[in-house]
């Protein structure tokens, strides 16, 4: 069973989106961990100097880590990946109909850090 649950992942690639350089250090921790899961981790894009570079408006931030599997078939994969990284309550969701689906792809996009007031 436990050959099962640490393999959940294989075949999926899970890319990681943040908002800025100040959430690199916290992605970083996390690919390991879904390595072990089976799935293949590029490296983590920061989704402001992307579109910056390329003259696009910045995505807007999502509020609370957001895993959008793009088919279900990635589903446990997808809904495993908080727990291997010791987090919980984050938001898993299909990817928008209005996007194109890669089948095995995961996106886990992390929010901005909050800025003291």
């Amino acid at each position: 069973m436990q050959a099962q649950r640490t393999q959940v992942c294989a075949g999926k690639t899970i890319y990681i989106q943040i908002y800025g350089p100040e959430q690199r250090d916290t992605a970083r921790g996390y690919r390991e961990p879904w390595r072990a899961l089976g799935a293949s981790v590029p490296p983590i894009e920061d989704v402001i100097a992307t579109a910056r570079a390329s003259g696009r408006a910045s995505p807007t931030p999502v509020r609370a880590v957001t895993v959008r599997m793009h088919d279900t078939a990635s589903q446990a994969c997808a809904e495993a990946l908080p727990g291997a990284v010791g987090q919980q309550g984050w938001t898993v969701e299909p990817l928008s109909s209005r996007l194109k689906a890669i089948p095995g792809v995961i996106e886990v996009w992390i929010p901005p850090a909050r800025r003291a007031s």
